[in-house]
């Protein structure tokens, strides 16, 4: 089974939808979760524990609109073999894309299904810029002096079934995305950004890219923090690079690289940052590249 095929099929609710009037990114990261299942169901597998997933946002959904996704299996450069999403929204004119999502797979090449002749992922699945690369798990004691942006506690809900997978039950990618947008509030703080002051600019905050690199397994019941540090900035994006720290094993069980923009929540346009706040973003990148 190559694909694509039709995967998703729902409607974006308006209970997804964030303080910035449009679904949320764990509302995609949940459909492209259900479009592995399916896909991969049809194909007899379970689900494996992926090498990463990158996630690109290209076009807004709001509450109400119905939502339509295709799933296929592709090669990359390196041989490594991977699941593509597309999510459409369905009743636009055009039906243009939402978002897309790519999924590396463990275990399996391009010569395992030589027979199939896999394409090569479409450009827009890629990322934006640069090379697709997954960050290499690091030692957790050198994040120390990174802030905290989030802690808590997995319950048994943030699980997919033990069925699904040969090795257990796998944490749902809807939840850890849960848990670094709510990191991410806090992280833009830091910056002077908070929402009290996006809010008196009639501003507020959306994704541009997610890349999300896998790490130690968790299970229900574990104590996870956040660590988090700036990476990169332009005049419109900044890059945040979320740690997601198992506090029981002492374990990475992710790290996640975010892009993100502020967006004038009438116009719907990206907003440049401020001078005087490139000072203290510019100290937040010194800060990461001395903890790192």
């Amino acid at each position: 089974m190559i694909g694509p095929l039709e995967t998703i099929r729902d409607t974006a609710n308006s209970w997804e939808c964030d303080e910035n009037d449009h679904i949320n990114v764990k509302s995609y990261a949940a459909r492209f979760d259900i479009a592995v299942r399916n896909f991969l169901v049809e194909a007899g597998w379970q689900v494996p524990h992926r090498i990463g997933r990158l996630i690109r946002y290209h076009a807004e959904l709001r509450g109400g609109e119905p939502v339509h996704g295709t799933t296929g299996m592709v090669a990359l450069e390196n041989g490594q073999v991977a699941l593509e999403h597309h999510l459409f929204a369905s009743q636009r004119p055009g039906t243009p894309l939402s978002a897309t999502a790519l999924d590396v797979l463990p275990d399996v090449s391009r010569d395992d299904l030589s027979a199939f002749n896999l394409p090569a992922p479409r450009e827009q699945v890629l990322p934006k810029a640069g090379d697709l690369a997954f960050v290499t798990m690091i030692d957790v004691t050198t994040l120390a002096s990174l802030a905290t942006t989030y802690r808590g506690v997995l319950p048994t809900t943030a699980f997919g079934a033990q069925a699904e997978s040969a090795n257990g039950a796998m944490l749902r990618d809807e939840h850890l995305v849960g848990m670094i947008s709510d990191a991410a509030t806090h992280a833009w703080a830091l910056a002077g950004a908070d929402d009290a002051w996006l809010r008196t600019r009639g501003w507020g905050r959306a994704a541009v890219q997610l890349q999300l690199s896998y790490g130690a397994r968790p299970t229900a019941g574990d104590v996870v923090v956040i660590k988090t540090g700036l990476r990169a900035r332009s005049t419109k994006t900044i890059s945040y690079r979320h740690h997601v720290v198992n506090v029981m094993t002492e374990e990475l069980i992710a790290i996640a690289d975010i892009t993100s923009l502020m967006l004038n929540l009438e116009t719907r346009r990206a907003m440049p940052w401020p001078d005087e706040k490139l000072d203290a973003l510019d100290a937040q990148i010194r800060a990461f590249e001395g903890a790192y």
